[in-house]
């Protein structure tokens, strides 16, 4: 009668504490008719790697990932106004609120 969707982060660190040392997101071969907000996933078990390509994260301890995003928008992703600088987000929630009122 009831159910409930795990976020992102929730499912990462459940499948973390029981044993799974990477997660992939499959993107493609795409899935037409799957949802926006549904993504297929693969999670491997097993000892941790060692990572050549960012070996920095090698030394770092493993963390579990917070609810909320700690990080803001990339400053790639900035809109410079003549006053302040904006994400890109922010600004494209305003355009599109703009157009549904229209309509």
């Amino acid at each position: 009668e009831t159910s409930f969707w795990f976020t992102r982060p929730s499912l990462f660190n459940l499948l973390a504490r029981t044993g799974f040392t990477s997660v992939h997101t499959c993107q493609n071969p795409p899935a037409p008719r799957k949802g926006a907000d549904s993504d297929t996933i693969l999670a491997v078990k097993g000892k941790r790697e060692e990572l050549f390509s960012t070996p920095t994260l090698n030394s770092l301890p493993d963390e579990l990932w917070p609810e909320k995003s700690l990080v803001g928008a990339h400053p790639g992703q900035l809109i410079h106004t003549e006053n302040q600088r904006q994400p890109i987000t922010k600004r494209v929630r305003r355009l599109a609120g703009r157009i549904l009122r229209r309509h």
